[in-house]
């Protein structure tokens, strides 16, 4: 047979190791390597130059040529190109202990990498989204890789390859996703995770993937607002692209305050999103729950869990039985949220004043409520401002349609954003690039310095060449400044309430913005 498995004569002697000959033309030599078959024990000790032993692999390390011994050994570095991994197989990289890994087993929700070329040296960035709900975010992810490989490099030349992975809204899905990409030192060795998107998601990768023993891999979510990890997170490697829930919930308590109700309706879904938001807008006790307004002496609280329309229906009238008649109404959800201020239309005697909803509850808002016209003035959401810069949100719109087709969304821009946050971090970060390094560079090297238009990729050359000289860098985001908070460890922000305009084609109007002191959490609002 042509598959042979040679061990050398003066291999140290260990039950694990295994010294292998790959042949180029077959493919699926190492598996059948490793199960026993066709093995002998031969001496090869022959060779001239190193790719005689391009061939050779022990314990999947590759090999070189001794030329003075005029035989293969051992690499004493290990690999430090994918490339020296080729004769096991297409499937294997280039790992993080130097030893060539298979990564076919992550192909079931995992994209294979995608390579700027053939010849770079590489370090991979994973990235984890529900592709059916959440494309934009990961075409967020990859324009930005592009345009960085594009333009610019990591010190030493080295540029990034992307693992697109697809939790298809599963967290247990998203949560293997991410144990593949960064789990163990026999993953597929990704320096840093963008996403997930979803909290439920983004909360079961960092407690069992990005914070287990001896991970730490840098993890940033472009859109998840759950934060609370400090205590577990003391290398500071879980990230957040946006403002987080303590900024969000603190702008939406703001808002009714200036309101000055004298009632408010608490509708709040039980999940990961909105229960985060809420546990900062809630000053009571988890069964008593309260929002410290001062006018609103009278308040009432439903959750609901189920979001089918029987559901719904149901939790809108326990709600209204509880407080028939609220000025304010706060519903925290998520894509049903129209559906439940279509049914509190229905079923209150009166319209609130107000109803206060987050930004993830955008998905048939507008729908909703350009179908009831008394609901017009009255439905606001509470989300990250608008783009600080026009010009520049345009300039990063003329790059995704040259490459995709089509507008963005905010989505997108905050996920361009946000993976340009961590390749600059990268850039700025001595070898080997590791989560809390990068955590370094974005808290000390990223906010102040010279300024990097990330809508303008020419600009990426210099900013890198900044850093690895030494210097610091301003990352200006597609969305605005990138105010790095190294506390709440997200990017702070200013928020915006939108409104849905009247006309023929009704869509979200910002109306007012929560202009926020940096790096603080209070603001104020003002009128657009």
């Amino acid at each position: 047979m042509d598959s042979i498995k040679h061990r050398r004569t003066d291999a140290p002697p260990t039950g694990s190791a295994r010294l292998i000959r790959a042949r180029p033309y077959l493919a699926a030599f190492a598996l059948a390597a490793a199960a026993g078959a066709c093995t002998a024990v031969l001496d090869f000790t022959e060779c001239t130059e190193n790719k005689d032993c391009a061939v050779y692999f022990f314990d999947n390390v590759p090999m070189i040529c001794n030329e003075e011994k005029q035989r293969c050994e051992v690499k004493s570095d290990g690999c430090a190109h994918r490339s020296e991994c080729a004769g096991l197989g297409e499937d294997y990289i280039c790992g993080l202990t130097g030893a060539c890994v298979d990564i076919s087993d992550g192909y079931e929700y995992c994209d294979k990498p995608a390579y700027p070329d053939d010849t770079s040296p590489v370090v991979y960035v994973g990235s984890i989204v529900d592709r059916e709900h959440e494309a934009s975010v990961e075409r967020g992810v990859q324009l930005a890789i592009d345009q960085f490989n594009a333009m610019a490099s990591l010190p030493g030349d080295t540029k990034v390859a992307r693992i697109a992975c697809d939790s298809g809204g599963d967290a247990g899905v998203a949560s293997d996703a991410a144990a593949f990409l960064a789990g163990s030192e026999n993953s597929a060795g990704a320096l840093a995770i963008v996403g997930p998107a979803d909290d439920s998601e983004f909360r079961r990768v960092v407690e069992q993937v990005t914070l287990s023993e001896g991970v730490f891999v840098y993890t940033i979510s472009p859109t998840a607002v759950v934060q609370d990890f400090a205590k577990e997170d003391t290398n500071a490697v879980v990230w957040h692209g946006r403002p987080a829930a303590a900024r969000t919930g603190r702008a939406m308590v703001d808002r009714m305050a200036d309101l000055a109700p004298a009632s408010i309706l608490c509708i709040v879904r039980n999940d990961a999103y909105s229960n985060a938001i809420f546990s900062y807008m809630n000053i009571g006790e988890p069964n008593a729950p309260w929002i410290d307004v001062a006018t609103a002496s009278a308040q009432a609280f439903q959750q609901y869990v189920d979001t089918d329309a029987g559901s719904i229906t149901e939790a809108v009238a326990s709600a209204l039985e509880s407080l028939p008649d609220p000025e304010v109404v706060l519903i925290l959800g998520q894509g049903e949220v129209g559906a439940i201020i279509t049914e509190l239309a229905a079923q209150a005697a009166a319209l609130p004043t107000t109803i206060l909803v987050p930004g993830r509850a955008e998905p048939g808002l507008v729908e909703a409520v350009a179908s009831h016209s008394g609901l017009l003035d009255a439905v606001e959401l509470i989300a990250p401002a608008a783009p600080a810069s026009v010009e520049r949100f345009d300039q990063f719109a003329a790059l995704y349609q040259d490459k995709f087709g089509g507008a963005p969304d905010y989505d997108a821009a905050r996920a361009y954003d946000a993976t340009l946050l961590t390749l600059f971090g990268m850039a700025g970060t001595q070898a080997p690039i590791r989560g809390p390094k990068i955590t370094n560079t974005v808290i000390g090297r990223l906010s102040a310095g010279a300024p990097i238009n990330l809508a303008d990729p020419n600009t990426f050359a210099g900013g890198v060449s900044d850093l690895v000289g030494g210097g610091n860098v301003d990352l200006e985001g597609v969305m605005g400044p990138l105010n790095i908070d190294s506390t709440n460890h997200d990017v702070c922000g200013d928020l915006g309430a939108f409104k849905v305009n009247g006309a023929s084609q009704p869509a979200l109007a910002q109306e007012a913005v929560y202009s926020v002191a940096c790096p603080g959490e209070a603001g104020s609002w003002s009128s657009n």
